[in-house]
């Protein structure tokens, strides 16, 4: 009845904010003599898995965005969101809750807020905190320079978009146009907030219903050559937020010349995902009184192996150069190139890395286009778009052994991603279907994700699409959610 009643809270709420609204515009509404503007939406978005699973998700969001401006000078932005997902009232009993009880829990509300930060313009030099998103790069589908921010990829993995999952940081911001003409500015940033990403992965030793229906399944209990299962007790080296120790920091000029924009970063942070250090296991017998470390095996073969692991944050260094060019009107060509000096990666070769961690130079490499063309047979009203994308992933010093991701699969020296969008719009852009693809060439893997979105007036978005996963083996990306696709109705209101 609780989690009811806060459904219904997140409608009225959203009533309140589209009908006390003064002097409304397209998608904004004023107060206070136009100092304070709202929009926002309502949205319900209804999953269903295919194959048989039926409902796996029925989230209801209402998001509320504030701009108010104190003088030309000054202003506030701030944006909030709540989310309910209703499915585990609607399925509450029979193989879906048995399946996913436990991760009700984490997955079903959300209240936060999603950026909150003042602006501050003075001359030249514009200044922002507080709590924001920040995003650097050219890249869409894969991140290479946008990595300031981490992200929350518990619902859907991370086939949303990033400004809807990037968890936000609490910075300072401070942006100095040299010669707004030229584009040419400078940008620092400092944080002291650290978060980490937030997977949903699945345990092997908790019962089932501790995963939820995006989990990430980890492999099974591994035995040793004597027939003793592996368990791994593993303690998470947290970092303190809002500290100089977990402070990261950044800088990136901006400037184009002869029609070419380009980008040149640093930034120095850790990594959102820990790295997992081997410190020793452990023998066991099983006797009465529990498990009994073996003072020495002797002859006898445990019953137990304990893998004692601390999973680590490390900081990273990152140097990275983007750019962009426009070719004629209807072909854009842009790069990104992020350079990692010092990236933590695993090995398996304990010989020579005890813990069983090591740092490698990587570097993240994308070349993309963006293009518009007439295909009168497909489209006789618009053009249709395409953004194409070739991403490279490449490890310096390979050796053997080294490894990547929360279970350790292989890394390989070069590993390469390739991303086409298609877009266009029918009905004087009523109508506007769009195709995702992301081909992991390395690994076989492959996501799609394909939706038409519908305008109905100045308030109505509604939005049909699915999302497909295809793979062969438990690696990440994409092969970790092959028969989980999606096919899923979204209905959006505007205010």
């Amino acid at each position: 009845m609780k989690k009811k009643l806060k459904l219904i809270l997140i409608f009225l709420l959203g009533g309140v904010a589209i009908f006390s609204q003064a002097a409304p515009t397209y998608g904004r509404f004023s107060f206070l003599d136009n100092k304070l503007w709202v929009d926002g939406y309502l949205q319900n978005q209804s999953s269903f898995r295919l194959g048989g699973a039926g409902l796996v998700s029925f989230e209801n969001t209402l998001r509320i965005d504030a701009d108010y401006k104190f003088s030309p000078n000054l202003s506030f932005y701030g944006s909030w969101r709540s989310l309910y997902d209703h499915v585990w009232d609607i399925r509450d009993g029979g193989n879906y809750w048995d399946q996913y009880e436990g991760s009700g829990d984490t997955l079903d509300e959300e209240n936060k807020l999603r950026e909150m930060y003042g602006v501050l313009v003075l001359n030249k030099l514009t200044l922002k905190l507080g709590l924001q998103q920040i995003v650097w790069g050219e890249s869409d589908g894969v991140r290479l320079m946008d990595i300031i921010n981490p992200l929350d990829m518990r619902r859907q993995f991370n086939t949303r978009d990033w400004s809807e999952i990037r968890r936000p940081l609490t910075a300072v911001r401070a942006i100095y146009d040299i010669d707004p003409v030229r584009n040419w500015f400078v940008e620092w940033v400092w944080t002291p907030d650290f978060k980490k990403d937030l997977l949903d992965l699945g345990d092997p030793v908790k019962a089932p219903n501790s995963n939820g229906p995006w989990s990430i399944p980890l492999p099974t209990l591994t035995f040793t050559p004597w027939g003793a299962p592996v368990i791994p007790v593993i303690q998470e080296h947290k970092k303190t937020r809002y500290s100089f120790d977990s402070s990261s920091y950044g800088a990136r000029m901006g400037i184009e010349v002869g029609g070419w924009f380009m980008t040149l970063n640093y930034f120095h942070g850790f990594n959102h995902n820990p790295s997992t250090e081997f410190h020793g296991d452990t023998a066991l017998w099983m006797g009465p009184g529990g498990p009994t470390p073996i003072p020495d095996p002797g002859g006898r073969p445990p019953d137990l192996i304990m893998l004692n692991l601390i999973q680590r944050y490390y900081s990273m260094n990152i140097v990275g150069f983007t750019f962009n060019k426009s070719l004629g009107n209807l072909f854009i060509l842009r790069g990104e190139f992020a350079m990692y000096p010092d990236e933590p990666v695993g090995s398996l070769n304990q010989a020579k890395h005890s813990d069983m961690v090591t740092r490698r130079a990587r570097l993240h490499s994308m070349v993309g286009f963006d293009a518009k063309a007439w295909m009168r047979w497909l489209n006789p009203e618009q053009m249709i778009s395409f953004s194409g994308q070739f991403f490279n992933f490449w490890t310096f010093d390979h050796e053997w052994g080294l490894v990547e991701g929360p279970y350790n699969q292989k890394l390989n020296q070069s590993t390469n991603f390739v991303s086409l969008k298609v877009n266009t719009d029918y009905r004087n852009a009523r109508i506007s279907p769009d195709c995702l693809v992301v081909y992991d060439i390395t690994n076989s893997g492959w996501y799609m994700k394909p939706r038409v979105t519908f305008k109905y007036g100045d308030h109505w978005r509604p939005e049909i699409g699915a999302l497909i996963f295809q793979g062969h083996s438990l690696r990440l990306p994409f092969n970790v959610m092959n028969h989980k696709d999606e096919f899923y109705l979204q209905i959006k209101y505007l205010f």
